[in-house]
């Protein structure tokens, strides 16, 4: 989902409209209002024209969206509402997102040349939506996105940050942004989405300049499954800054074969944290190795019981 059901939640600012004027739909057996058309023989009569100068006339079937200079027209006739509005985000430059089995009530809808969030308002009128402005870097803030839910089943809804339901490509981008914040959400995101097909972003994380996006980005791959080479694990735990970032190096390698050689160069880690991690890996390691002799109580001879 978009919208996760939880307040408080930090992100994007999303304008909530409650919205009412008009969809003529079909009802209660009632059909829309009667629309009138004029008919080739409603016109005056004329006189034939010669037959090489009959021109050839074809009248152009009507949109049922269109969209020009900020201003929507809408004419549909027993369409759902999911098509209109499908419709509309491929004229207008807004995304519409809908919850799932929304929109296929039909619709008799008609107007002209209205600004297209009031012609949204009177579509969605039976439905709650959430709409977002976004400002660019020139000019004043814009219609970006509507999201659309059943009538009285968004309340308790909170917005989200973008990293959680943005397109992949869009993800990208966030990788590089200043909040490292939104660095690690990012990353985050893109291991759930791509798995062992988001390496490359991760291992790039690795070498961010934030000690906590490096330490979330190495927890995160660990716990999804995603096996970061050995070479970089041990850059990572011999060279990195951060004690976090260090244990959790260390503790990714604890099943390679050079886990015992790589614990002992540990012992010697500034941060008492890591060192021991490596001691518990070392007596783990000893105890796993111990021949089975050692596990096993010496025997004794027992002299056979003489009545």
């Amino acid at each position: 989902m978009l919208i996760q059901r939880m307040l408080g939640v930090g992100g994007l600012l999303l304008t909530v409209f409650v919205v009412a004027p008009s969809i003529v739909k079909t009802q209660n057996g009632r059909r829309p209002p009667a629309i009138k058309h004029t008919h080739k023989n409603s016109a005056p009569p004329v006189s034939p024209a010669p037959k090489e100068s009959v021109a050839t006339t074809s009248r152009a079937k009507p949109r049922l969206v269109s969209f020009k200079n900020g201003r929507l027209s809408v004419g549909a006739l027993n369409r759902t509402v999911a098509g209109i509005l499908e419709e509309i985000s491929r004229e207008a430059p807004v995304a519409i997102v809908m919850a799932t089995g929304v929109g296929e009530e039909r619709a008799s809808i008609s107007f002209q040349d209205v600004m297209l969030e009031e012609g949204l308002r009177q579509i969605l009128k039976d439905y709650d939506a959430f709409f977002f402005y976004g400002a660019d870097k020139e000019g004043p803030a814009a219609l970006k996105v509507v999201w659309v839910y059943p009538r009285g089943k968004a309340q308790g809804y909170a917005p989200v940050p973008p990293e959680l339901w943005a397109s992949t490509k869009e993800l990208e981008p966030m990788l590089a942004d200043p909040d490292p914040q939104v660095r690690s959400r990012a990353i985050e995101s893109l291991i759930d989405r791509k798995r062992d097909k988001a390496m490359g972003p991760v291992l790039k994380a690795l070498h961010d300049v934030d000690d906590t996006v490096r330490a979330q980005t190495l927890y995160l791959a660990a716990n999804k499954g995603l096996e970061i080479p050995a070479d970089f694990l041990r850059d990572l735990m011999l060279n990195d800054q951060s004690a976090d970032v260090r244990f959790l190096a260390l503790d990714a390698m604890a099943n390679q074969p050079e886990a015992a050689q790589i614990a002992e160069m540990m012992l010697s880690d500034p941060s008492a944290v890591v060192q021991a991690k490596a001691q518990e890996i070392l007596d783990r390691l000893k105890k796993v190795n111990r021949p089975p002799s050692a596990n096993k109580p010496s025997q004794q001879q027992v002299k056979p019981h003489q009545p």
